[in-house]
């Protein structure tokens, strides 16, 4: 991956609740009602790769920053390094009638070694999808979304076994973030 050294980014810190814990692996670790922290930051200087398109924008490696914390035990996996997809105004289950906007932020490189019991986490996936006004354009956002309703992938490196934890996230602040 290759950053803007020494660009000014913003990171956004969010505050929620799992309130499903699924997935094909090691599910034991999390449970409802836990508190967890998401942490992200992009590298603005990344461009979209579909330009043309006004209803989806990709960003290769433009994850600067993907955190997730888990209170309860101590959890951390932190990422870089991975695509962040904004899209609007997408038709869902092929309903002409329902429109929806989403983000799919992905890291694909750790920085620390994220473990579960035995397995090595691989990745990390951010996902949330809302009405139409969640995004006016398909850039990367510069202000908090919404994530309400959103979900976070863990991918094991090992196998093809994952965790898919949905979470209601809050808002909770932002700040400075260099990329270094």
């Amino acid at each position: 991956m290759v950053l803007t050294q020494g660009l000014a980014a913003t990171y956004f810190i969010y505050e929620g609740t799992i309130i499903i814990d699924q997935g094909d692996s090691d599910s034991h670790f999390f449970s409802d009602g836990d508190t967890v922290y998401i942490t992200y930051a992009f590298d603005y200087s990344v461009k979209d790769t579909y330009p043309d398109d006004p209803n989806y924008g990709l960003y290769p490696d433009a994850t600067a920053s993907l955190r997730f914390y888990h209170v309860e035990s101590g959890f951390e996996a932190h990422f870089t390094g991975g695509n962040t997809s904004v899209l609007m105004n997408q038709n869902p289950d092929g309903n002409p009638a329902r429109s929806d906007d989403g983000i799919f932020i992905f890291g694909s490189t750790p920085l620390n070694n994220p473990e579960l019991g035995d397995n090595a986490v691989g990745s990390l996936s951010l996902e949330a999808v809302g009405d139409s006004s969640m995004f006016d354009k398909d850039k990367l956002p510069d202000g908090p979304i919404d994530l309400s309703m959103s979900n976070l992938e863990l991918n094991f490196s090992s196998s093809y076994d994952y965790i898919i934890l949905y979470m209601d996230l809050e808002f909770v602040s932002q700040g400075p973030f260099d990329i270094q």
